[in-house]
């Protein structure tokens, strides 16, 4: 579901990735100087402003 509200920090990273058939995705936590992985189908969140490295089975579009 796209969101235009800006304060909206975090999002469900398969709501954030929907469309997509991605099997891994990666992101920088700058306090702890490591990455982190991310799984479909779990509680995992992207942050709105940050990175990520996604794992795609299959070409996609992402539309944020």
């Amino acid at each position: 579901v796209a969101t235009s509200d800006l304060t909206v920090t975090t999002r469900d990273a398969d709501d954030y990735f929907s469309g997509l058939d991605w099997s891994r995705a990666y992101g920088y936590d700058n306090a702890t100087n490591k990455f982190v992985g991310l799984l479909p189908d779990t509680a995992d969140t992207v942050t709105v402003t940050k990175g990520y490295w996604v794992f795609l089975n299959k070409a996609g579009t992402l539309v944020p």
